[in-house]
């Protein structure tokens, strides 16, 4: 069962619970200016790849096309590779944005990545 609950209104957050009233999966939404950005996914282990995860992407889509959008907008680490092919299934599949910060103290720089014409340590 799917439950939409609003703690704020800039902040839906979509809930699967189980038949005894257990979460089960939840998906929580960031509303900014009328942009829906997904900040937060989970699905229980075993619960997962049950379809529970496109559900709640189906419900928090309603919301962004209730406001004038034909998509919402995904934050997601580069290695989560999981996430990405579930996005990428989901239809997910246009860069946005990226994020760039400087080296950590005494952080290890394992990789690079070119995203169009600029290269990234990783």
């Amino acid at each position: 069962m799917l439950s939409h609950v609003f703690v704020t209104a800039e902040y839906p957050i979509f809930i699967a619970e189980d038949g005894d009233g257990k979460v089960d999966a939840y998906i929580v939404c960031k509303i900014i200016d009328g942009v829906v950005w997904v900040e937060s996914l989970f699905v229980s282990e075993q619960e997962r790849r049950k379809g529970i995860a496109t559900r709640l992407y189906l419900e928090t889509e309603k919301v962004a096309q209730e406001l004038g959008n034909s998509t919402l907008y995904n934050w997601g680490h580069p290695n989560n590779d999981k996430m990405i092919a579930f996005l990428s299934r989901m239809g997910y599949d246009v860069l946005n944005l990226i994020e760039v910060r400087k080296k950590l103290n005494n952080e290890e720089i394992t990789g690079m990545v070119k995203v169009g014409d600029h290269d990234y340590h990783y």
